[in-house]
């Protein structure tokens, strides 16, 4: 996201309005300005002196610029208050990045229609980005029903594996020279490292924690004493490296760190503070030459200049490490907002294809052919029209 910040104090307000300030193209105007409802020109008749006053103010403002009002009317952003107000001028992006280990539910949907309704809104562009980091649960399928569902509800993307733009390319397992490069800064800085445990080991490692009750976590308490490039020697860790049996985990909080506490906004849940202490070390690069969502998430929004993350609050668990991942890489943070999710009729768990079959209601946009004998019908193929299905999610 390419941002300049403007931060300017207020002038003397003139009445129940401030007076209008341009900025790089942009014109900002504090209070409210009387517009025509119908036609949204100027009211310049039957308004007070000090009304007056500001719209004169304003024109000069247009004028300098070489501008007249309806020029610039839809750029025109209106604030209660001058008073230390912060401008960000963006090239503003929204992306939808589904994973195709599947077909695309209508609460996947849903947050592309906000994604695409925000860039819209915005002026940006809508990006669709397939995230198939999981190569085990890949579904070839998948992809094409996702773009198809998108097609037919008219959700079209600006840039997508099918209509590239300058942001490609959009499938994740085509970006891993990208991410390797990063992750390797991420290693050479201190703020990852390689991992050598068994996976069997670990799994009797939590069995163990859960006969006492407690739940096993991979961290800044425990990770000195398991396998990994912390807690051996440079010697160990070469032959480990050289085995190529490894996964590269984020070194999420150290005992000698200042904070122990992050703080960060969303803005449907609003301020949430969590205790880093209590975060694993997840893993970001797999032993299969991929990364994990985490790292590939981050990575590719900062990459595609992307303003806004809207997506299902299942992922707000990891908002935690996605902050410590863009503060370790120095970038700025997107906008986020965590969706509710699209629940069952009976309001318990979330909406699965088992309560489209059970409570007679498809899941999906448009049909979904599981394998030769199974396929579940979508609202497309149950008679609903375009217009009222979209304004129905």
């Amino acid at each position: 996201m390419k941002e300049q910040i403007l931060t300017k104090n207020a002038p003397e307000p003139i009445g129940p309005y401030n007076q209008a300030i341009k900025y790089d193209n942009m014109l900002f105007v504090s209070g409210q300005i009387p517009l025509n409802p119908e036609t949204g020109n100027l009211i310049e008749s039957g308004i007070s002196d000090e009304t007056n006053q500001v719209m004169k103010n304003i024109k000069a403002v247009l004028k300098e610029a070489g501008m007249s009002f309806e020029d610039v009317v839809k750029t025109t952003i209106f604030l209660k208050s001058m008073d230390d107000f912060s401008i960000v001028n963006s090239e503003y992006g929204k992306n939808f990045a589904p994973s195709p280990t599947g077909p695309l539910h209508i609460g996947g949907l849903r947050t592309a229609l906000y994604n695409y309704l925000i860039a819209k809104r915005l002026d940006g562009s809508f990006i669709l980005r397939i995230e198939d980091t999981d190569q085990k649960r890949f579904n070839k399928n998948a992809e094409k029903h996702i773009l198809d569902s998108l097609l037919w509800c008219k959700i079209l993307p600006d840039e997508s594996p099918i209509s590239p733009g300058k942001f490609g390319p959009y499938r994740q397992s085509e970006r891993k020279e990208i991410y390797k490069n990063y992750v390797d800064k991420l290693i050479d800085q201190g703020k990852a490292y390689y991992a050598f445990d068994d996976v069997e080991e670990l799994n009797l490692l939590r069995k163990a924690h859960e006969k006492k009750g407690e739940t096993f976590i991979y961290n800044w308490e425990n990770r000195k004493d398991l396998k990994n490039s912390i807690s051996l020697s440079d010697k160990e860790t070469k032959v480990n490296l050289d085995n190529e049996n490894y996964v590269i985990r984020f070194n999420s909080f150290h005992e000698k760190s200042e904070n122990e506490f992050i703080v960060f906004h969303d803005e449907i849940r609003g301020e949430i503070k969590v205790d880093l202490k209590l975060l694993d070390d997840k893993i970001i690069f797999k032993n299969d030459g991929m990364p994990t969502y985490h790292l590939a998430n981050v990575v590719d929004d900062h990459l595609m200049e992307i303003s806004h993350v809207v997506r299902g609050e299942e992922w707000l668990p990891s908002l935690a490490l996605h902050h410590l991942l863009y503060e370790a890489f120095n970038w700025e943070k997107p906008i986020f907002a965590h969706l509710p999710l699209i629940l069952k009729p009976t309001g318990k768990g979330k909406l699965s294809k088992r309560d489209g079959e059970k409570f007679g209601i498809p899941v999906y946009p448009i049909e979904w052919q599981e394998n030769k004998n199974l396929s579940y019908l979508g609202f497309r193929e149950i008679g609903f029209e375009i217009d009222a299905f979209v304004n129905f999610i």
